[in-house]
């Protein structure tokens, strides 16, 4: 196989004269770059902070974005420090913004002015109170003690501040150095919730359920114990009491009656119920025996 058949094979081309320590291809057939970066140097930069240009004083809001050239301007350690130089769109003054890999800020070096803005931190270090009431005011101006005593508690209000920022920031560096360990206290958490809902979730299909089903607690042990279910021995008394009521009269009983004199009268009804059915036989045999004599009767007659 030739080399220009190698070549369209791999898609790539490696000219005669070209060797490693050239640097990339693209740069040794001259090729300028695929960008305005690769090419120029130059980015699309944008202002991390509300400023003012030194020249035309114009306020210029964060976020605005320019065509700068960024440039090296050193290092901090192992870290890089950049340059962007740009120009003020009104009146062309010349901007230079560098980091600060120390401060992880940005350092307005010439040509702009950082807008002033009051953060928490310069606030508890003014020891300054926001003061809505008028009167309030007015009094602190005029009265020298008032003015005293609002500068008092002001320092008081700005030291227990100090301290709370001061816990928490040592609340935040303990928490960036167990990391490891935190996070996975959180995930062996979770997976400990989550096996309870999973849990939870198939009690509730087992009992046939449709709602999701609340943890236990004491209180609902404790309702549960106080509840009374009534027993075999109630639902017997309860049978007897409706058979009485479907023998008795439909009129009812009288209100003096008690329930052992109740069931004197329903064995007495038995009784002449047996009683009333024993005459009707009786009866019934005497009639047949006196049917019998008159059909003999009759026989003897006609003979």
């Amino acid at each position: 196989m030739s080399s220009l058949q190698a070549s369209k094979a791999d898609n790539f081309y490696f000219p005669p004269e070209w060797e490693p320590k050239h640097g990339s291809i693209s740069k040794f057939q001259g090729s300028k770059g695929k960008n305005q970066y690769e090419q120029f140097g130059i980015i699309r930069f944008e202002l991390p902070y509300h400023c003012w240009c030194l020249k035309c004083e114009a306020h210029i809001g964060k976020g605005t974005r320019y065509n700068a050239k960024k440039e090296k301007a050193g290092k901090y350690f192992s870290t890089q420090i950049w340059e962007f130089h740009t120009k003020c769109h009104l009146c062309d003054h010349r901007f230079i913004i560098r980091t600060d890999p120390k401060n992880t800020d940005y350092e307005f070096v010439e040509g702009l002015r950082k807008k002033d803005t009051l953060t928490e931190a310069d606030a508890l270090e003014s020891c300054t109170q926001v003061i809505d009431d008028d009167l309030t005011v007015k009094k602190i101006n005029t009265d020298a003690f008032a003015m005293l005593e609002h500068r008092e508690s002001s320092i008081k209000k700005v030291q227990t501040e100090k301290q709370q920022l001061h816990q928490l920031q040592q609340m935040c560096t303990h928490r960036s150095y167990n990391d490891f360990e935190l996070n996975s206290e959180l995930r062996r958490k979770m997976r400990g919730t989550k096996r309870k809902l999973a849990h939870e979730e198939k009690e509730s299909r087992e009992k046939g359920l449709g709602i999701k089903l609340l943890p236990h607690s004491d209180a609902d042990i404790k309702g549960a114990k106080l509840v009374h279910f009534k027993t075999s021995a109630f639902q017997e008394n309860e049978k007897k009491r409706f058979a009485a009521i479907t023998s008795s009269s439909i009129f009812g009983p009288s209100p003096s009656l008690t329930s052992q004199k109740l069931v004197e009268l329903q064995i007495t009804k038995k009784r002449m119920k047996l009683g009333f059915r024993s005459i009707r036989v009786l009866g019934k045999n005497e009639t047949s025996s006196s049917n019998t004599k008159i059909s003999i009767s009759k026989r003897n007659i006609s003979k």
